[in-house]
């Protein structure tokens, strides 16, 4: 039977409130909702999989032979390495199979027509949708693919969560690191991001760097400079203003 919503679900922080905020926000039923994890191969499988067997909530799962390292496209944990091109739009397809509307997770600030991410982007989200409806037009009338979090960050979901008593553990439980291995590695951009929204909303966790201190070295230090010219120049095309000040308040910069 098909669902009313699939959520494509990562083990991620962004992914797990949006189950919560199916129920809690959307009025949706637990049981009208399809979770949908793919284990395509990616070297955080194995946390991500560790995650969704935790959570208090089903979880489907599909895999996939797609990302080996005779195919060459092992993705690393350094900014801008860690993309895996399509995967969106892969997810995207076998979801519509499953249900008319599908949930993937894109936050303010990162649809922008200058992301990494193509399959982030609204021109990806429209498209899709539009392609999408016109493949499965023959059993529905329309399939959408979008983003509960389109004008959120991270740390506005994460606000969302404890004011909706979404249990703060929950929060925790996630996963968000590119590292393969260490459950928060503290140095790749996901970790930077999720330290970001916790300390702003004041939760604290543990990573095996503080990303803190890495706020003066590298790419740390180029991104924070890029944000608070941003907001200087009231430039918001790339980041968004709720983003640059957000980063800025949690580094001590604002």
């Amino acid at each position: 039977m098909e669902k009313e919503l699939v959520i494509l679900m990562s083990g991620g922080m962004d992914s797990v409130l949006a189950y919560y905020y199916a129920v809690k926000e959307k009025g949706y039923k637990p049981e009208d909702i399809l979770a949908l994890w793919f284990d395509i191969g990616h070297p955080y499988a194995r946390k991500e999989e560790q995650v969704i067997d935790r959570l208090p909530f089903p979880v489907e799962k599909i895999r996939m032979d797609l990302i080996r390292d005779e195919f060459d496209n092992v993705p690393g944990k350094e900014d801008g390495k860690q993309i895996i091109p399509g995967r969106n739009l892969i997810f995207a397809t076998i979801a519509s199979s499953f249900g008319k509307r599908i949930w993937l997770m894109a936050l303010d600030g990162e649809r922008h027509k200058f992301a990494k991410e193509r399959d982030k982007s609204e021109k990806f989200f429209r498209d899709t949708t539009d392609l999408l409806t016109y493949v499965f037009n023959i059993s529905r009338e329309e399939t959408i693919i979008e983003t509960p979090f389109e004008n959120m960050t991270k740390a506005e979901a994460i606000a969302w969560a404890l004011e909706n008593d979404v249990p703060e553990e929950i929060i925790h439980l996630t996963s968000t690191c590119y590292d393969g291995e260490i459950r928060n590695c503290g140095e790749c951009p996901s970790c930077f991001k999720r330290w970001v929204a916790l300390t702003v909303n004041g939760l604290e966790e543990e990573f095996e760097v503080d990303p803190k201190s890495l706020i003066s070295k590298g790419w740390h230090k180029d991104y924070i400079k890029t944000l608070a010219e941003a907001l200087a120049k009231e430039d918001f095309s790339h980041y968004s203003e709720k983003r640059c000040r957000e980063t800025l308040t949690a580094v001590g910069k604002l």
